[in-house]
């Protein structure tokens, strides 16, 4: 990876979910990251049923390639989704070793619920971490179990 920043968490994809809407958008959010420094970004679309499906999503990713490539935009761009523990086979995901991992790494970006307690969150992390799965907690500023003493 080149010297400078990484975003490990942005909506960046035009059209998949609730960040870029359209190319324009996601090509002003690309040039404003590499105007603050970042030279690499895993635009982490919700991986979420309500949300385009994962084919759309790495289609968004590889035509946001294209166009960086297109304007000389020096930003890297690596695969991601912000996955929810919640989610209808997301474990299981874990468990096949198909769920999407930052840049291909280990780390797994999860959403925990925001008004509802999460007892089981040690153990879905030490489940994960047998799969090979390091999560990677997004918002966890919203989430109401880690206010728990």
């Amino acid at each position: 990876m080149a010297e400078g920043y990484a975003d490990l968490h942005c909506h960046l994809l035009p059209g998949v979910d609730d960040g870029a809407k359209g190319p324009d958008e996601a090509l002003e959010m690309a040039r404003a990251l590499v105007d603050l420094g970042y030279s690499a970004a895993a635009p982490s679309p919700h991986a979420r049923g309500e949300y385009a499906p994962r084919p759309a999503q790495e289609a968004a990713l590889e035509a946001l390639r294209e166009s960086l490539a297109a304007h000389a935009l020096p930003l890297q761009l690596h695969a991601n989704a912000e996955h929810f523990f919640f989610e209808e086979g997301f474990l299981e995901q874990v468990a096949s070793g198909t769920v999407r991992k930052v840049g291909g790494g280990r780390c797994v970006l999860v959403e925990a619920p925001y008004t509802a307690p999460l007892p089981t969150l040690t153990d879905l992390v030490f489940r994960m971490n047998l799969k090979g799965c390091t999560p990677l907690i997004a918002h966890p500023e919203r989430c109401m179990e880690f206010e728990r003493p």
